[in-house]
């Protein structure tokens, strides 16, 4: 794959797609990446970062980026979460 062989799909779970994706906008790879860091956050939360009452209001979470961490998560931690994302 070339890094920057772009595609206009959108396809997934929304809780996992990047802001470029839920805008409809062509994207690469780093997709990927951003989907990996809302896994990484999941996985240490049990929980995924972006709410709402419905998909709309996701999307909307999504576009803003706006992460709220569990005290007890450290800031290497939050660090490489926000890097990814």
């Amino acid at each position: 794959m070339l890094v920057n062989d772009s595609r206009m799909t959108f396809c997934g779970t929304l809780e996992y797609m990047a802001p470029e994706m839920v805008m409809g906008k062509e994207h690469a790879f780093h997709v990927d990446i951003w989907s990996l860091g809302i896994l990484l956050f999941e996985l240490i939360h049990g929980y995924a970062p972006y709410k709402g009452k419905n998909l709309n209001d996701i999307a909307k979470d999504i576009m803003k980026n706006r992460l709220h961490f569990d005290s007890c998560v450290s800031e290497p931690c939050r660090n490489l979460i926000k890097a990814i994302l």
